[in-house]
C-alpha cells in the first residue's frame, strides 16, 4: 500500500511539472513594435525582447517605454502588438498601425494595453516635468556624444529653478570638453546657451575627476566644475626668472596638501605645509619646490628658479659719483 502511495504521489508531482511547464511553454509572449525609434529603441521591431509585455489582471498585458522627448511639432507614433516577435500574427486597428498623436512639447513616457481576449489595442502617453539634460563631446563623461535622449544625462532640481548633474569617478584625458543643456530631449524646447554655441570645460590633466554642471533658468546661467579625485601638481603664482624688487609666491593646487621647500631641494610630507604666500625679501637665488599630496597620492614636483638683484641707482655731481643705493 505505501509503495502505491509513493508511486501514485510521484506521478501526480510529474504530472504538475509538465502541466507548469507546458503551460510556460505554450504562453505566447506579446511585444509592441513601432515608430519612432526614441520610444521602441528600433523602428518596427518584432524581435526587440526589451518591449515585451507584461501580463496583469483579466488578461490585459502592458508595456511602458523610457522617458522621451516631444517638439512643439508633436509626435506621431504607429505601433502594434506582435505574438512570438514574428509579424506572422499582430494586431492593431484592424489590418492598420494603431497611432496616437502627442500634441503638446515637453518630456513623456508612453503605456501601451493589449487585451488578449478582445484583442484590442490601445495607448496613453504620459506626460512628465520639465526635463533638463546635458549633452556634450566626451563619450567617457556622458556616455554618448550629443545624445539630447539619454536620461542618464537628466539634471535632478535641487532648488527652485536650478538643477545639477554630478558625474563621478570619470577618468578624463585632459582637453576642452563642450557640453550645453537642453530641455525636454530636444533642441527646439530650450538649450544652454541658446544657438549654436556652447559652453566649454578644461580639463588640465590627465586622471580621475568628479564633475559637476548647474543650470539656473531663472538666469539663463550654465557652468560646470571639475573636480580631480588626485593630487595635481602645484602652480606657482610668479614665473622663474630675475626680479629687481622683494616678490610674493603663493602656490595653488586644486586637490591635496601642498608641501614645499625653498632651498632646491625636493618636498615631502616633513616639509614645510603651504599655507601663506612666501616672501622672497633679500638678494639672491631661490628655487622653490613642491608638491601636492592626497589619500596617499603624490603629484609630479613643480619647481622654479627666482633671482632677486636689487637696481643699483647712482647720483652724479660735479666731483663725480657721490654715493649709490640699492632700492628694493
Amino acid at each position: 500500500m505505501k509503495q502505491k502511495i509513493k508511486l501514485w504521489a510521484w506521478r501526480t508531482l510529474l504530472t504538475l511539472t509538465c502541466l507548469i511547464t507546458a503551460s510556460t511553454a505554450w504562453a505566447e509572449p506579446y511585444s509592441v513594435a513601432g515608430t519612432p525609434a526614441t520610444i521602441f529603441g528600433a523602428e518596427w521591431d518584432a524581435s526587440n525582447t526589451a518591449t515585451d509585455m507584461t501580463p496583469g489582471a483579466n488578461g490585459i498585458y502592458t508595456w511602458t517605454s523610457g522617458e522621451f522627448g516631444v517638439n512643439s511639432s508633436g509626435l506621431d507614433v504607429e505601433y502594434k502588438v506582435v505574438v512570438n516577435h514574428s509579424w506572422d500574427t499582430s494586431y492593431g486597428n484592424g489590418v492598420n498601425n494603431q497611432t496616437y498623436k502627442i500634441n503638446e512639447a515637453g518630456s513623456y513616457t508612453m503605456t501601451f494595453s493589449f487585451d488578449e481576449t478582445t484583442k484590442a489595442v490601445y495607448a496613453e502617453a504620459n506626460k512628465l516635468p520639465d526635463t533638463y539634460t546635458i549633452v556634450g563631446s566626451s563619450t567617457a563623461l556622458f556616455g554618448t556624444t550629443w545624445d539630447t535622449g539619454n536620461t542618464a544625462n537628466n539634471m535632478t532640481e535641487t532648488a527652485s529653478g536650478v538643477y545639477t548633474l554630478t558625474k563621478e569617478n570619470v577618468e578624463l584625458t585632459a582637453g576642452d570638453i563642450t557640453y550645453k543643456a537642453v530641455k525636454n530631449h530636444d533642441y527646439s524646447n530650450g538649450q544652454w546657451p541658446n544657438g549654436s554655441a556652447n559652453n566649454t570645460l578644461n580639463i588640465p590633466q590627465d586622471g580621475l575627476y568628479n564633475v559637476t554642471f548647474t543650470l539656473n533658468i531663472n538666469t539663463n546661467e550654465l557652468t560646470a566644475v571639475a573636480a580631480p579625485q588626485f593630487a595635481t601638481t602645484p602652480v606657482f603664482s610668479l614665473a622663474s626668472g630675475t626680479y629687481e624688487s622683494n616678490q610674493t609666491v603663493t602656490i595653488t593646487g586644486t586637490a591635496g596638501t601642498i608641501y614645499y621647500t625653498t632651498d632646491g631641494s625636493d618636498p615631502s610630507t616633513s616639509s614645510n605645509v603651504y599655507s601663506e604666500a612666501i616672501s622672497l625679501d633679500d638678494e639672491g637665488t631661490y628655487t622653490i619646490k613642491a608638491i601636492a599630496v592626497k589619500d596617499g597620492n603624490t603629484s609630479t614636483v613643480a619647481s622654479a628658479t627666482y633671482t632677486i638683484k636689487y637696481k643699483n641707482i647712482y647720483l652724479f655731481g660735479s666731483v663725480g659719483i657721490q654715493h649709490a643705493w640699492n632700492f628694493y
